[in-house]
């Protein structure tokens, strides 16, 4: 018994809801919320787009809310029924209709794709320059490992015995004083005239100025200028 009493304060509740829920400023103040959601998801926020909504639901108002008192044919029994009933009274197949819950809810499927749309045609595309376009820093490295190669190389024309020569400690940085000038140094270890292991140190700067793929402009080797 009293879970049938509180069954009915429910339904009662509801019932007393629904005029409340059809209220204008309820409709207004909804789609003002779903509004400001989307527009701000969306990327495009702003009191013009939640405005127009604001008008376009107190526009369509009449339209969710609209009550036909005209007599409808079912669909299935083709007999005369209820303009609200959901269920035929004669053949009790179920009947479709637009209730202002479901005339909402397409509203703001519109709504939600117009502006996934507009946000997606917004958007710049990449193109493939952007992609493959070098920064400063891709540059840099790139002429980094260009003069470790340069100088190791150039040092090798120097050893007595290239093949056996093995770097270490290499360094490279662009000489503060001349711009597109590089420093490379490190240690080689490489046999001499004898054959045995002897580790040097070493220095070779680069002038990339010429715009050729650069020149060597100075060579040390153990202390000694070479070029």
């Amino acid at each position: 018994m009293e879970n049938q009493n509180q069954s009915s304060e429910i339904k009662t509740k509801i019932k007393n809801l629904v005029p409340f829920l059809k209220n204008k400023w309820f409709i207004l103040s909804a789609i003002l919320v779903v509004g400001y959601i989307i527009s701000y998801f969306s990327g495009s926020y702003n009191i013009f787009n939640i405005a127009l909504l604001v008008v376009g639901g107190y526009i369509l108002k009449p339209w969710i809310f609209k009550k036909n008192t005209d007599k409808s044919i079912c669909p299935h029994c083709k007999e005369e029924v209820n303009p609200e009933a959901a269920k035929c009274p004669h053949c009790h197949g179920k009947i479709y209709r637009w209730t202002p819950a479901k005339k909402i809810i397409l509203i703001m499927i519109l709504i939600s794709s117009v502006y996934l749309v507009s946000n997606i045609s917004s958007t710049p595309t990449r193109t493939t320059s952007n992609v493959t376009q070098k920064t400063p820093q891709d540059l840099t490295k790139k002429r980094e490992i260009e003069s470790i190669v340069f100088a190791k190389h150039t040092i090798e024309g120097v050893l007595k015995s290239p093949s056996t020569a093995k770097f270490s400690d290499v360094k490279v940085y662009e000489l503060s004083n001349l711009k597109d000038v590089w420093a490379i140094n490190g240690y080689v270890d490489s046999q001499n005239s004898y054959g045995a292991m002897m580790r040097s140190i070493w220095e070779v700067q680069l002038d990339y100025r010429d715009g050729k793929g650069g020149t060597v402009k100075s060579i040390l080797f153990d202390g000694d200028k070479i070029l």
